[in-house]
């Protein structure tokens, strides 16, 4: 059953990403802020040394070898901004897996909540203290047969509205559904357990919002969504349950400037 809540969690303009200078920034978060962080990974690097066995593991499981290295530049990523704002190394943060593959910090671990995306040469990595976070990222222009993909996960109405717009506004209508639509299913904690045609978000640019969700994901006052603009031919979305003042901010730096 969908709620048929008439109110609607609407985000801000995109968020914008400044580069910043990492041996010099305070990795403080107070309360009412999110960091989202884009990381540009380093292709020609060594596997990380701070992954643990399971991590490990899985990467070596990825029969193509980008995926492979973009999980691993991921979890490297993740590992050094956590390590970053609670004071350890990066092996020494414990992450646990849920039941739906979000990540999370080991029960007794200091209060963050986080998630991260990774498209080809870019990691995001959403941290803050309140709210459950999600993030998506994802390269443009959309895939080819991104209609068909539509048709498959979007509901019929989104689908034919997609299909009605020119082929160049359909595949960026088609990312930025997809990519908010992602976000609120993360930020849920179900992923992709929760079907796209479930979640109802916004399609046009600039107005962000969730429309309607399952009842049991909470009142639609409690989230927020927001586009973010973390580079060129970069389609990304960040959604909050829980919290819906959050003040997101964008920060860029490479991975080797965090390691």
């Amino acid at each position: 059953m969908i709620n048929r809540n008439t109110g609607t969690a609407m985000g801000s303009a995109a968020v914008r990403f400044d580069q910043v200078a990492v041996a010099a920034f305070p990795f403080t978060l107070g309360a009412g802020e999110v960091a989202v962080w884009s990381v540009a990974p380093d292709p020609a690097a060594p596997p990380p040394g701070c992954l643990s066995g399971p991590e490990l593991a899985r990467a070596r499981a990825f029969q193509n070898p980008a995926a492979a290295r973009d999980f691993a530049a991921g979890r490297q990523a993740l590992r050094a901004l956590l390590g970053r704002y609670l004071g350890r190394p990066p092996g020494a943060v414990d992450l646990v897996t849920g039941p739906h593959g979000k990540p999370a910090l080991a029960a007794g671990s200091p209060a963050l909540s986080f998630n991260l995306s990774h498209a080809e040469g870019v990691v995001l990595v959403a941290l803050g203290r309140d709210g459950e976070l999600g993030v998506d990222v994802e390269r443009s222009p959309a895939p080819a047969g991104f209609l068909d993909v539509a048709g498959s996960y979007f509901s019929t109405a989104e689908a034919r509205r997609l299909a009605a717009l020119p082929a160049a506004a359909a595949g960026a209508a088609f990312l930025r559904l997809w990519t908010r639509k992602e976000a609120v299913a993360k930020a849920c904690g179900l992923g992709m357990s929760l079907p796209p045609d479930r979640i109802r978000v916004s399609m046009d640019a600039g107005t962000a919002r969730v429309i309607d969700l399952p009842p049991d994901q909470g009142p639609l006052a409690r989230w927020a969504l927001h586009d973010l603009a973390p580079g060129p031919d970069l389609v990304a979305a960040l959604a909050v349950r829980g919290a819906s003042d959050l003040r997101p901010a964008g920060y860029a730096c490479s991975l080797k400037d965090l390691s």
